[in-house]
């Protein structure tokens, strides 16, 4: 299996960055890594989990990567306005570009509203379904 939750998620991190309202909500906040001093609202993408996808002649996968939404603003208002933001960026955004990859499907798993243990920020995670396979397909002798 060739894992591509590294591509997805620089594909992800490019998507959210330029599409829709959410760069303008927050402030082109898409991250990975959270310093401690930094403003919400924010995105981050990172966490995924990988599975193989095996089939005669390919070696696919089917990732789940988690967008997670934060913000600071009373109740859940803000926080779900930037997750409709993420759904709308990339729920069946087929033509989303992977390296090294090719995108079959991307779809949106669920969505999970909460609030942190601080009692003050709202969490949206969302998980997207994407089954991808390399661009170059296994042959036989592989």
């Amino acid at each position: 299996m060739s894992d591509p939750s590294l591509p997805i998620q620089g594909a992800f991190v490019a998507r959210l960055k330029t599409n829709g309202i959410l760069p303008a909500v927050v402030g082109g906040r898409v991250l990975d890594r959270v310093a401690a001093d930094t403003p919400r609202p924010y995105v981050t993408v990172g966490e995924t989990l990988v599975l193989p996808d095996k089939a005669e002649c390919l070696n696919g996968s089917e990732s789940f990567p988690v967008v997670r939404c934060f913000s600071d603003k009373a109740g859940y208002p803000e926080v779900k306005e930037i997750a409709a933001a993420v759904i709308a960026a990339l729920d069946e955004y087929n033509d989303l570009v992977i390296s090294d990859h090719r995108l079959i499907v991307i779809e949106l798993d669920d969505v999970r509203y909460r609030r942190d243990a601080n009692g003050l920020t709202s969490i949206a995670d969302i998980t997207f379904r994407v089954v991808t396979e390399p661009e170059q397909p296994l042959t036989s002798g592989d």
